[in-house]
Order: C-alpha cells, then structure tokens, then sequence
C-alpha cells in the first residue's frame, strides 16, 4: 500500500507519493493556511481522497524590544511614579498574526507583580520614594502563543520629595531644648536640612537627628520647626511647640529670732 499526500494552501499545491502512514512538509510560510487530503492505492488502484484537514503554521512571536523605564521627579511622599515602555516584537509568529497583548512581569522592594495591557507603555504609581522597581514584558500572539521575556537591563528606584516622619521636641524645667527627628530621603541624599528654634536656625548638619541646646531657654512656649531637602525638593514643614516651665521657688527663710546661750535664771534670796 502507498498513500498520495496532497497539499494545497498559501502560493503552493503539491502531491506526494509516501510509503508510510506520515509526512512532513517543508518550505511552509508561517501564518499560512494549508488543506492536506491523503487516498491510499493497493493493487486494484485508488481509494477515494480523505476529507481535508486543514492546519495554520506558525510560531512564537519575537521578544519585544528596547525595554526602558522613566522614574518621574519631584513627586510628593508615597506618590513616586515609574514608567515601562517597551518596543513590539520584530516578528509577531507568521503572516496574519498580530500580537493580542502584552504582560507584564514586575517587582516592587521584591514583591511580584503581574498585569496585562495592549499598550506598549506601563505606568506604575502610588510608589514611595526609594522603592527599587524590577520588570520584563512578554509578548502574547492572537495564537495565544507567548514570546520570551525581555527585561529592563537593570533595576530603577522611584523617587519623591523627603519627608519628615517623626520630631520630637522636650524642654526641662531649666530652660534646656532637645530635639529628635527621623527622615524619609524619598530615595535621593539629603542636601540640606534647617532646624529652628524662635525665628533662628540652630543647626544645618544633613547627618543629625538630634540636638540639644547650648544654653538655657527663659520660661514660656518655644517655636521649633524642622525642614529637609533633596534633589526632588524640599519636605514639609514639621513643627513642635515645647514649653518651658518656670522654676519652682524657693521658700523664703524664717524671721523667727534664734536664741543665743542658755538664758540666766534669777537667784532666790536668802531670809535672815
């Protein structure tokens, strides 16, 4: 028994002639469309074709390409924004064949994340400053067939403006000032820092998060004021109002007279 393989579809019709029960075909055009019928022969002759089976070729789409992110400036606390573009892939898997969506693949300070988009552009936000943004994007054919990833060539960090999380400010009943501070940098050095205390800036030091006074303070409310910046910008004001109590008084020493030596007693007199 042989078995006549015909093939139609795309620029090509053909037959074979094959001695087993399979065949492959070579010179396909992907995304093309092609109709195999098969009818066997023994030695009384032919047998009437199959009915055709038709098959699409293709293949995974490419990669896409040029893979970047922009890290957007000057954002206020918790609102750091990052954004994805990327470039379709060279080849979408065959002729006829579009790239359906694209899926994204990304990581925030670690945690995994996933969406899919029909863009070519992501943005990510809601992120707080110094967070470190990891992603790659797969490209999926109208095939449902999924190209490899491509990813950013490295991580990006999301930057905002500082941001004072704590100050602290306590007066002793002497008159002495200490304060307390911790920062957020938003992801950026700090390039400057104004500590005030009643209109005066009593330290720029970027690397303190203390300081106490070198002298006393008279009693009543002190004004301190706490800024910092970065290259994004400057934080927002933070502000404490301490009091200083006045000192406790003394009580003032007694009037009561002390007296002095042991006091003299009168004689009796003798009767004769």
């Amino acid at each position: 028994v042989e078995y006549e393989v015909t093939m139609t579809g795309g620029s090509q019709s053909s037959s074979v002639l094959v001695g087993t029960t399979s065949w492959q075909p070579s010179g396909l055009t992907l995304g093309e469309s092609y109709t195999f019928t098969v009818r066997a022969r023994n030695g009384v002759g032919w047998s009437a074709p199959s009915e055709g089976v038709t098959a699409r070729l293709f293949a995974a789409p490419a990669s896409p390409t040029a893979v970047s992110a922009s890290v957007a400036t000057g954002r206020a606390p918790g609102a750091g924004q990052v954004t994805l573009t990327w470039a379709p892939p060279s080849s979408t898997g065959g002729a006829g064949i579009s790239i359906a969506h694209y899926r994204v693949d990304y990581t925030v300070n670690g945690a995994p994340a996933s969406t899919i988009t029909g863009e070519t552009s992501l943005v990510l936000t809601g992120l707080a400053g110094g967070s470190v943004v990891t992603a790659q994007v797969t490209a999926v054919s109208s095939e449902n067939i999924a190209s490899g990833a491509a990813g950013l060539p490295g991580p990006v960090t999301a930057l905002t403006r500082p941001q004072i999380l704590t100050l602290t400010a306590t007066a002793s009943p002497g008159g002495d000032l200490e304060a307390e501070w911790s920062i957020a940098d938003g992801g950026s050095p700090l390039t400057g820092l104004e500590l005030v205390v009643d209109g005066e800036v009593v330290t720029s030091d970027v690397g303190a998060t203390s300081w106490s006074s070198p002298s006393a303070y008279p009693p009543g409310t002190v004004h301190v004021e706490l800024r910092v910046a970065t290259g994004q910008g400057y934080s927002a004001t933070a502000i404490q109002d301490p009091v200083i109590a006045p000192p406790t008084p003394t009580a003032p020493p007694s009037s009561t007279p002390t007296p002095q030596g042991t006091p003299c007693l009168p004689i009796p007199r003798r009767r004769p």
